[in-house]
């Protein structure tokens, strides 16, 4: 018997429906993993209160969701605490509010200490034809993104648009193009594009190509995500956008408080 894939995990601020949610399932059900959703909670006297009404979100995102477990949960502590449940998911999605502070310094969290991608923003309708971007810009080992963006394009059935934006005198024709068209044989049903825009700010060049995709993948600089390119695509960008770190080993801390399945059950038995 084939092991069920790691869960996505799913972060709301309020214990309602929100568009990450929409997103959240889409992706569980691209991957046949099963959904968990987190509310944080600073105030353990409305701790209660939230999980009675996350129990309403929880039956709704069951029936949404049929082919894999769904649990919810509410964590208590600062938004560092959301490093625990999601130390364990496959993926962790958070909503895109480029007019709040506190949800980037979320990511940034997310993205230093949790193993797994995270993707950030809401379902959304993509432009047709849609396809899925690879941001390659800077130095580093893209690989761990440009496999994560293959496997996205494989699961919508899209094509892939490798998007090399540096300054001049920077090019694709080392590492950069030998990792697409290594990557490029392993899935040969995925279109492959390889695009070179010149620019000294990559950030507008791949921002401008997100309003003609469905998602974009780019590298996250775990210890250097300030002034980034995946930081300035997370408010920038027009579509999802997903933050693939280096592989990293667990960092102290991190040990699962993922809500269980009994505590789901619990949840909406209160709210009953």
């Amino acid at each position: 018997m084939s092991q069920r894939p790691a869960p996505v995990l799913v972060a709301i601020e309020r214990p309602a429906w929100c568009p990450q949610l929409d997103l959240a399932i889409e992706e569980a059900s691209r991957a046949r993993a099963g959904l968990r959703i987190v509310h944080r909670c600073a105030d353990p006297a409305r701790a209660a209160r939230a999980r009675r009404r996350l129990a309403t979100v929880l039956r709704r995102a069951a029936a949404r969701h049929p082919g894999g477990p769904v649990e919810a949960g509410v964590v208590l502590g600062p938004a560092s605490a959301l490093r625990r449940g999601a130390a364990d998911a496959g993926l962790v999605v958070l909503g895109q509010d480029t007019r709040r502070r506190a949800p980037h310094r979320i990511v940034a969290d997310l993205v230093a200490h949790v193993p797994g991608p995270v993707l950030v923003g809401r379902a959304a309708a993509a432009p047709a034809p849609a396809r899925v971007i690879v941001a390659l810009a800077g130095a580093g080992d893209h690989e761990p993104a440009v496999r994560a963006a293959f496997r996205a394009a494989e699961r919508r059935h899209q094509p892939l648009l490798a998007l090399f934006a540096g300054p001049a005198g920077a090019g694709p024709d080392g590492e950069p193009r030998r990792l697409v068209e290594r990557w490029a044989e392993r899935y040969p049903a995925v279109p492959v594009e390889l695009v070179v825009r010149r620019s000294v700010d990559a950030a507008v060049v791949v921002s401008a190509a997100t309003h003609t995709a469905g998602l974009v993948v780019v590298r996250a600089e775990r210890d250097h995500w300030a002034g980034s390119l995946g930081q300035a695509l997370v408010v920038r960008a027009a579509c999802p956008v997903l933050l693939v770190g280096d592989p990293a080993p667990a960092r102290p801390g991190a040990a699962s408080t993922a809500p269980t399945a009994s505590s789901a059950s619990s949840a909406a038995s209160s709210a009953a």
